[in-house]
Parts: structure tokens; sequence; C-alpha cells
């Protein structure tokens, strides 16, 4: 989850919610119809946005699944004019956080149940068939390299099962701007 450095609320996260996945995308919530995803199968997930688009798109194991408002609202949380990520702003992997006196504090059952590998960020929008292509493919803007973790909480797992990568509850510091033109 990307946490907003002041305002505290979710800018960037992927999660679950009574049986549903949630992405949030600029403080507005979105969720996905009942999902039955089975425990011990890898899932390639991929969340794609442009200012171009109202909503984000939601793709598992290259097919797109629709996605609507939880809050059923025609206009969106925040306006489309400052729909950007905030500098600075905390990013944490496998689970939500808050900022509390300036440290990252993990909120209680908001772990995840498995494991989580090959987290980029891009600079722009992946069609579908960018997303279905990808092997192991770097981001632009984040990358799946050592030198982006902040590794001070727990050293990464080792896990040959996984594509590309391992991962364990990682910091990450964003240091861009994913801006609207």
């Amino acid at each position: 989850m990307y946490r907003h450095p002041e305002a505290q609320y979710a800018e960037l996260g992927l999660g679950g919610k009574w049986g549903k996945l949630v992405v949030w995308l600029f403080g507005e919530e979105w969720l996905s119809s009942q999902m039955d995803l089975q425990l011990f199968q890898w899932y390639s997930v991929c969340v794609s946005w442009s200012h171009r688009n109202d909503r984000p798109a939601l793709y598992i194991n290259g097919d797109q699944i629709n996605l609507t408002s939880a809050y059923n609202t025609n206009t969106p949380f925040i306006s489309p004019l400052i729909w950007k990520l905030s500098p600075n702003g905390s990013l944490t992997l496998g689970a939500g956080h808050i900022i509390t006196n300036g440290n990252i504090k993990i909120l209680p059952f908001t772990t995840l149940l498995g494991k989580l590998s090959l987290f980029r960020i891009w600079s722009r929008e992946r069609s579908k068939e960018e997303v279905t292509s990808l092997n192991c493919t770097e981001g632009d803007l984040v990358k799946w390299e050592k030198a982006h973790w902040d590794m001070s909480y727990c050293g990464p797992l080792i896990d040959t099962s996984l594509k590309c990568g391992e991962c364990a509850k990682f910091e990450l510091v964003f240091k861009g701007a994913i801006c609207k033109n």
C-alpha cells in the first residue's frame, strides 16, 4: 500500500476484503466480484491505470477483472486534475500501514497470506498484451532489485519456486512522481 505522506489515505493499494479483491487508487476503493483464489497456487496480478481512464484495470493471470466503485458515486473521490502519487509517501508490500511519529506501523489483520514476487511500477499504462507478455521485465520507476529495498526490518527469503525474485515485508521509498498530463 502506498500512503500519502501527510493525508494518510491510500493512494495506491491492492488487497482483499469479503472474498473480493480491492484496488485503492487516489483515495477511492474499487472492488472485484467474488474471487475464488486457491491456496498454494501462483497468480499473476497486475493493476494498470492511465490518466485517460476514470478507473484502474485489474488483471489476474492476464484476464481483465471488472471493478466497481465501492462508494457507488459518479464523481471521483479526488479531482481528476490532481491525480498523481505524491512524492515522499510510504509503500509497504504485503501489509497495510500508517505512519506514526515518522515510523511505519503495520496495521493488524492486513498482512498477506502467501508470497509476493516481482513488484514493479512503470511510468506509463501497460496494455493487456504487455501485461500478459511480461517476463521479468523491470519497471522504470520501481524495479525488483535489492538496491530499492530497505531491508532493516528483515532480509529476503530465498525461494527458488518464485518467479524472478522473492520478498518478505519490505519498505520502499518512492522518489518519483506519477502525474496526470
